[in-house]
């Protein structure tokens, strides 16, 4: 990082800084202060640690750093700040600077820059992935204790490693599909993600069915990319910068109505793009238009009065919905998805206590901060057995393959579906 660009950043961190009025309203729906009790693992008190380095009072050390990595970014304390704090967006500067003092190593780096982002690199991944689990490779490594001897984070992700569907789940979708029907609505592009084509691919099928059924027109760009969340999380934005640009060109070029996402964290980083590249006013312009366009599934459906069509799965028993932060916070779809699933013909939908607070997967946070995104799960667990519900709908990869891990350990007969299964 620059000298001059080192002093922008800080200062643009100072500014954002003293829109914070320390009301402490935050604190009561911040998850780490929750199970720490600590004020500087809230954003009141980071917002102040963040003030003090803008202001060269504090340095980047191994306690500050700790702090920060510690946030999950749920934006849950966005959601309730009475002065519009950009809490977000002070943690992206800040990672982005933690960064470039320390960067990740060689296999770090190629994972962000090189493999997330590229199709053809994360199918490979995935199809070893699934040899992996299948062979019975996995097993005689567990059985003969070799895994022990992974360094800890590797092994947290041997132990975290999701279930991979079989190849013919997890091909491109066709660049183009016709609507159906007598009443057309329009042309819309699907965002088919990385971790969605991968790991959800029949799920992104089903968001195209439930779109032609409602008269669009699908088109799937195959030039489109990651959407950033992981980088700019991660305070590689000078990855995540790129990835905004290429994915804005792609769907421009597309010429749609809207952008559709059955991923609420690729949602909020459409919407946060504008921000990504806040230092090209023209292209900055451009992604908010492009976001101005980008829409959930569910709330499409909702926002349109669309009727769904899948079957609602009454033999399946009483269902609840969580909702994904990234829905919920960063988008402020706070009420969309359980209205329509209460229009779901057959399900019947309880409400779930707390079912805003974060479940603690926020992307690759599981592996990073394993002890809180447990922890986190734990209370989550409690209040879906409480509910006495048999199945949790939520509309995020990564909270749906975090509740699957804490449901099987847990012991608990629930299944874990996405909205798009009822549509």
């Amino acid at each position: 990082m620059s000298l001059a660009r080192d002093r922008a950043e800080a200062l643009l961190r100072y500014q954002k800084s003293l829109d914070c009025i320390h009301c402490g309203i935050c604190l009561s729906q911040c998850p780490t202060y929750a199970q720490t009790g600590d004020e500087a693992a809230s954003p009141r008190g980071r917002i102040q640690l963040m003030r003090g380095l803008a202001e060269g009072k504090l340095e980047l050390t191994a306690s500050f750093r700790a702090k920060m990595d510690l946030c999950l970014v749920c934006r849950a304390c966005e959601s309730v700040c009475p002065s519009a704090v950009d809490y977000s967006g002070m943690m992206e500067i800040t990672r982005e600077e933690m960064h470039e003092q320390a960067p990740p190593g060689v296999l770090g780096r190629w994972l962000m820059r090189r493999a997330i982002p590229d199709r053809r690199r994360l199918g490979r991944i995935a199809a070893l992935t699934r040899f992996y689990r299948r062979s019975g490779l996995r097993a005689l490594l567990r059985d003969s204790g070799l895994t022990r001897l992974l360094p800890a984070g590797l092994r947290r992700l041997e132990e975290q490693t999701p279930e991979v569907p079989p190849a013919r789940d997890r091909r491109p979708l066709a660049p183009r599909h016709e609507a159906r029907g007598p009443r057309r609505r329009g042309r819309v592009a699907l965002f088919s993600g990385c971790v969605m084509e991968q790991l959800f691919g029949e799920l992104n099928r089903r968001t195209v069915e439930a779109l032609q059924a409602q008269g669009y027109e699908v088109v799937v760009p195959p030039a489109q990319t990651c959407c950033g969340a992981l980088q700019a999380h991660a305070g590689d934005l000078e990855t995540a910068r790129e990835l905004a640009r290429r994915n804005l060109e792609t769907f421009e070029a597309a010429e749609v109505d809207w952008l559709v996402m059955n991923a609420a964290g690729c949602g909020a980083a459409f919407q946060d793009h504008p921000r990504w590249l806040a230092a090209d006013p023209e292209l900055a312009a451009r992604a908010r238009r492009l976001a101005e366009r980008t829409i959930d599934v569910g709330v499409l459906f909702e926002r349109e009065g669309l009727s769904p069509r899948g079957l609602g799965r009454d033999e399946e028993g009483p269902a609840v919905y969580d909702a994904p932060c990234h829905l919920h916070h960063a988008q402020g779809c706070q009420k969309e998805l359980p209205a329509l699933l209460a229009r779901v013909p057959g399900l019947e939908l309880r409400p779930l206590a707390a079912a805003a607070d974060c479940c603690g997967a926020a992307g690759l946070y599981g592996l990073m901060q394993p002890e809180m995104s447990d922890a986190l799960l734990a209370a989550k667990i409690e209040t879906l057995r409480a509910s006495g519900a048999r199945v949790l709908i939520s509309g995020n990869p990564g909270c749906i393959l975090q509740w699957r891990r804490g449901i099987a350990a847990a012991g608990l007969a629930v299944r874990v579906r996405h909205p798009v299964e009822y549509l």
